[in-house]
């Protein structure tokens, strides 16, 4: 579940140690006079399983997708379409603390942001169904959901970005996505109708080590956050449902009253009256029958969308089945543990 991290840890590197570590981790992109290094080309990227360094005196910063990491040890490519488990992030994570043990201990890093996602396959183009939602109730705040438009259209929507926000919450199309990144020849192994849904956390409320991502309890309570979030508050766009024994037009007004308010609907009546675009007779009928509907607003449910519905039941699932593999495998790793008389964490 954990993809994008950010984090920050001081090493003591004398210029000795520090042109060494540089050298190893290809850290070629060099300002003497500033005091940063930094390895930001593809190449040293790939070397280093994707990680992303910034080494300003002896301040270092590491930026990677633990996602990618995974799937680059294990398949030689970068890529973070496909499940991704607790399990696996944990072993992405130790294979970064090897590659880093001979310099620091990567687990003791502070966490700036990090994010927490998974990828649900739809039976429709993602574009229907981020389309189809509208908020997030993170108790008595309200947390409207809307299309980016950094993107290409229709393609990824977001609680608001501003710089004030620690949590924003992002709903795009990962086909797409990936497939406008990838090499033709790597297009056709992407599954199709991809729909990501991530919980973006950055300038975290309390100091986080790397290590505590994989606290057992840490991760209880982010499964538990984020179920609570994408399923309890998350909250689709309803559409008014036209009783069986009302006329389409009466439901055409009873939907006006229910949107702009009977007072409104008076008003634009009388508007087109004063304005000779209905006669007197014609205006005081539809008063009167405004008034008549007003009263049969209440009889007008609403629902969301059969792909609202789909979604919703896509994302219990997906939920369930991480809970289910993350129970399974804390109870492994305890009764392990119990057999070699130890009590550490996975």
């Amino acid at each position: 579940m954990y993809d994008n991290i950010k984090l920050s840890i001081d090493v003591a590197f004398d210029e000795t140690r520090r042109d060494e570590f540089c050298t190893r981790f290809g850290l070629c992109t060099k300002n003497e006079k500033l005091k940063i290094w930094h390895n930001k080309d593809e190449k040293n990227l790939k070397q280093n399983l994707g990680v992303y360094m910034h080494l300003k005196n002896t301040k270092l910063t590491l930026e990677f997708s633990l996602h990618k990491v995974y799937n680059y040890k294990l398949f030689d490519k970068q890529f973070n379409y496909n499940d991704f488990d607790f399990k696996q992030a944990r072993k992405a994570a130790g294979w970064l603390d090897e590659m880093f043990n001979q310099y620091f201990d990567i687990m003791q890093a502070v966490v700036k942001k990090y994010e927490v996602g998974i990828n649900v396959l739809t039976s429709e183009n993602p574009i229907e169904y981020l389309q189809e939602l509208k908020q997030i109730n993170v108790g008595t705040r309200i947390l409207r959901i809307e299309e980016d438009i950094r993107y290409k259209e229709y393609q990824q929507y977001s609680t608001h970005r501003d710089k004030d926000k620690r949590v924003i919450y992002i709903f795009y199309n990962k086909t797409f996505e990936v497939q406008s990144k990838s090499k033709k020849i790597d297009r056709a192994n992407v599954p199709e109708n991809i729909l990501r849904l991530e919980k973006d956390n950055k300038r975290l409320f309390e100091k986080i080590l790397f290590s505590r991502l994989f606290d057992t309890d840490f991760k209880k309570h982010t499964i538990k956050e984020y179920k609570q979030r994408f399923y309890n508050d998350l909250v689709y766009r309803e559409t008014q449902v036209k009783p069986k024994d009302m006329r389409q037009s009466d439901f055409d007004i009873c939907k006006n009253i229910i949107e702009n308010g009977l007072q409104a609907v008076r008003e634009q009546y009388k508007k087109d009256y004063k304005e000779g675009r209905t006669i007197e007779r014609t205006y005081y009928r539809r008063l009167q029958k405004i008034e008549r509907l007003s009263k049969q607003t209440d009889e007008i449910k609403t629902e969301i969308s059969r792909r609202a519905a789909e979604l919703n039941n896509l994302i219990i699932s997906k939920l369930k089945e991480l809970t289910k593999m993350t129970v399974f495998y804390n109870s492994m790793v305890k009764t392990k543990n119990e057999e070699i008389g130890t009590n550490e964490n996975e």
